[in-house]
């Protein structure tokens, strides 16, 4: 993993480096996306996910994402196919990212949460740990649009 450097007693947003409240989640990133070695890197830098050469640098990520808001938070990307980067990225908790998951390679509709059955679509999230079915649409389109206004994020069929 390529590391970044920071002068002695350099502060970001007042604090040290290494005690910034998202430093822990943009070794994190990095190391996944650009370590072999690194836990989960198969689904991360294995598949292509990248971190963009801007926020290799820790100062330019935390100019950009700001400070964590909560130990509850986490980075979460819009587009899970897509890498980390300023417009894909944003502060989620645990139940804003169990919505926000990539399509299963299983999936017949190509939209994660949506499922075709019985000639509908079902839609389910899941919403504090818990999944719960959103009703069942006549198209897709239908389920994609419940899901967007549900989830508050802009999903498309494929």
């Amino acid at each position: 993993m390529a590391r970044t450097y920071h002068k002695r007693g350099l502060l970001v947003d007042g604090f040290n480096v290494q005690e910034h409240p998202s430093y822990d989640t943009w070794a994190l990133m990095l190391s996944r996306c650009t370590d072999p070695n690194a836990t989960g890197y198969e689904n991360y830098g294995g598949r292509g996910i990248f971190v963009c050469e801007r926020w290799h640098h820790f100062a330019n990520f935390a100019d950009d994402m700001g400070i964590k808001p909560s130990p509850d938070h986490s980075i979460d990307r819009r587009n899970n196919s897509l890498g980390y980067y300023p417009g894909n990225c944003r502060w989620a908790t645990r139940t804003e990212q169990g919505s926000n998951k990539r399509v299963y390679r299983t999936s017949t509709t190509g939209v994660s949460g949506v499922r075709e059955r019985n000639g509908k679509y079902q839609l389910r999230i899941i919403e504090n740990g818990k999944r719960k079915s959103l009703g069942n649409y006549d198209t897709i389109e239908q389920a994609v649009a419940a899901k967007a206004l549900r989830v508050g994020s802009a999903v498309s069929p494929t």
